[in-house]
């Protein structure tokens, strides 16, 4: 069950990843050297992120270390290693995934 407790935890997480998407972004833009490997995955975990941020099965601290890490795999593959920020999202999206099983019988 989702507290109100939470409502401004969720709220700090999504200002600190807005932050640091428009830092990031920044980067990657000014050398291009984000990886459309990247990118796609990317897009796979922020999608699965807002998911479970928005269900009530994942605590919300989980949820803001998946953010987190998001943004150490958007750094890695900024710096041009690609296969080291795959790994990273597939991190991810190992801790998130298992919660879509956990609701079906």
């Amino acid at each position: 069950m989702r507290t109100r407790s939470s409502d401004p935890v969720r709220a700090s997480l999504a200002a600190a990843c807005a932050l640091a998407l428009l830092a990031l972004s920044a980067h990657a833009q000014s050398d291009g050297s984000f990886a459309p490997e990247c990118a796609a995955r990317d897009l796979e975990v922020v999608i699965l992120i807002e998911q479970r941020g928005r269900g009530e099965e994942v605590a919300s601290e989980r949820v803001a270390h998946a953010a987190m890490t998001m943004m150490v795999a958007r750094e890695v593959c900024a710096a041009g290693r690609v296969d080291e920020a795959l790994a990273v999202y597939d991190s991810i999206i190992a801790a998130l995934r298992p919660m879509l099983s956990q609701n079906r019988p």
